[in-house]
Parts: C-alpha cells; sequence; structure tokens
C-alpha cells in the first residue's frame, strides 16, 4: 500500500512537471554537442557512483554526438526536390492546425520520419542517430522565433531542414554504426577518467555527458534549455550536495537541479507525507463505514 501511493504520487508530480516544460531543443557544444530538451533530467554523479555509471549503456548519447560530426564531411546529401514538394503539403496542415515555430515543425516532421524509418531496423542506433541527425538539420535550417511568418513560407524553411535530414540519415547511420564499437569503447575510458580527475560527471536521462569542463557545460545547460544547475549553493541546502571535483579539499560542484527533479522533490519533501496520511484516514474511515 505505501509504495503503491508513493509511486501514485511520483507519478503524478512527474506528469505535472512534464506539462509545464517547453519543447526547447538546444545543442550544447560544452557538452560534447548533444541536444537535450528542457524537461532533461540531468545531475552531477560524484566519483563514487559515477565510476560504477561509466557503463557502455550510459555513454551512447555521448557516440551518436561525437560521431554525427565526424560522418558530417561524407554525408552531404541534399534535400530533394521530391521530398520538400510532399512535405510542404504535410507540413502547411500541420501549421494550420497549430501555431509553432519552424524548427518545432521540422522536428515533428523529422520525427515521424525516423519513427517509420526505423520501425522495422536492425540497427541498434536506428533511433537515436535518426532522432539526432533530425536535431541537427533543423538546428541548421530553421528557426524558434518564426511563429508569426506565415505558414507557406515557414514550411519552406521547415521542409528543408526535414528533408536534408531525410537524405542524409542513412549515410549517418551507416558511418556511425561502423564507428560506435570503438567509441563506446573509447567514451566509457573518458567517462571513468572525468569521474577521477574532476570527482564526478555530469548524465543527463542516464548518458554520460562528454564535457572536459562541468563547470562550463553545467552553465551552457542552464544558459540554452533553461535546466538550472547550481554550483554555488550551500552545502545545507535542499537543492543540491556540494562535491570536491579537484581534491583540494574544497567543495566545488553541486548537484544539478533540473525544474523536473525540483518539482519531484517538493513533492517528496513538502507533500508525500501529508498526502499518505490524509489518504490513509480517508481509508481507514470507509473502511470503518464497511464494518
Amino acid at each position: 500500500m505505501h509504495t503503491r501511493m508513493l509511486s501514485l504520487l511520483s507519478g503524478s508530480a512527474l506528469a505535472f512537471g512534464l506539462s509545464l516544460a517547453s519543447p526547447a531543443h538546444a545543442a550544447l557544444d560544452a557538452c560534447g554537442g548533444i541536444f537535450l530538451t528542457s524537461d532533461a533530467h540531468c545531475s552531477y554523479v560524484p566519483k563514487q557512483e559515477c565510476e560504477t555509471s561509466c557503463q557502455t549503456s550510459a555513454v551512447e548519447q555521448s557516440c551518436i554526438a561525437t560521431l554525427a560530426t565526424d560522418c558530417e564531411s561524407s554525408c552531404t546529401e541534399t534535400a530533394t526536390s521530391d521530398c520538400t514538394r510532399d512535405c510542404q503539403t504535410s507540413c502547411v496542415q500541420d501549421c494550420q492546425q497549430s501555431s509553432q515555430s519552424s524548427r518545432r515543425l521540422c522536428r515533428g516532421e523529422c520525427g515521424a520520419d525516423c519513427d517509420s524509418d526505423c520501425s522495422n531496423s536492425d540497427s541498434s542506433i536506428c533511433h537515436d542517430s535518426c532522432g539526432h541527425n533530425c536535431d541537427s538539420q533543423c538546428e541548421n535550417h530553421c528557426h524558434d522565433d518564426d511563429e508569426a511568418v506565415d505558414c507557406s513560407t515557414k514550411c519552406g524553411t521547415t521542409c528543408e531542414g526535414r528533408c536534408t535530414a531525410t537524405a542524409t540519415v542513412s549515410c549517418q547511420r551507416d558511418c556511425q554504426t561502423t564507428q560506435f564499437e570503438t567509441c563506446q569503447n573509447t567514451t566509457v575510458q573518458t567517462c571513468q577518467t572525468d569521474c577521477h580527475d574532476q570527482g564526478g560527471a555530469i548524465f543527463c536521462d542516464g548518458q554520460f555527458v562528454n564535457a572536459s569542463d562541468v563547470q562550463a557545460c553545467a552553465a551552457q545547460i542552464e544558459a540554452e534549455v533553461a535546466i538550472h544547475i547550481d554550483l554555488d549553493v550551500n552545502v545545507d541546502t535542499s537543492n543540491a550536495v556540494k562535491v570536491d571535483t579537484n581534491g583540494d579539499g574544497k567543495s566545488d560542484v553541486s548537484c544539478s537541479v533540473s525544474p523536473r527533479e525540483k518539482l519531484l522533490r517538493s513533492a517528496g519533501t513538502t507533500s508525500i507525507i501529508t498526502t499518505l496520511f490524509a489518504l490513509l484516514g480517508a481509508l481507514f474511515i470507509v473502511r470503518r463505514r464497511r464494518f
């Protein structure tokens, strides 16, 4: 009973937190070129826990970001006229239903392409590779501030990004697949080194963030994606736990706190206990009435 109630309350808090999150996307150069959304959960994991987190499954997104950049020089295909013509029709329909930026429209259209393209694929990196390629091309060709532009004009930009992604996706996936195993091994070693040398590393949604400077990465995450990572709060605050990252005996970096994590912590520390007592009381009353 106790566990089920905690799960229900935590799930409700999470759903509420996600409903507040904006759909912002950003490529973070200081964080190894990964893309993050504003509902991502990022945390600074200290050395002891970090070393056990540097597993193969935790480095996939980091490798995708690295390999996508490495493969750009060979994947130079351009959007085809057939794709842009078909895209224009579907894009205008989507645009007329709701006011969206060209970049958000591009991500929606391109994401649907990835779902279709990878539904029968045997590639373990198909979805992640395709998704990163969509993010990259939509960022390169589209805009976040053109909601007021008429749909026909805006969809020209949208379809340029989407169809460039469509043209390059197979090349990117093939190029990345040939190097992926080597990249995983290298990134695991990098993760372990960062954990040792920096006292820990940043992880976002369970994925290692390949940042040579965790403070610069944390600053860019806050600036570009609006996820607050507090590096200067006192150790006794509820938002973070200080960590000594350079071995000088001083607390330099704190656990990061995303908007979603703050919401969950708030629910966990201020309302769950109260709500549990209220629910248990209500259940007790119901049971007494039954008897």
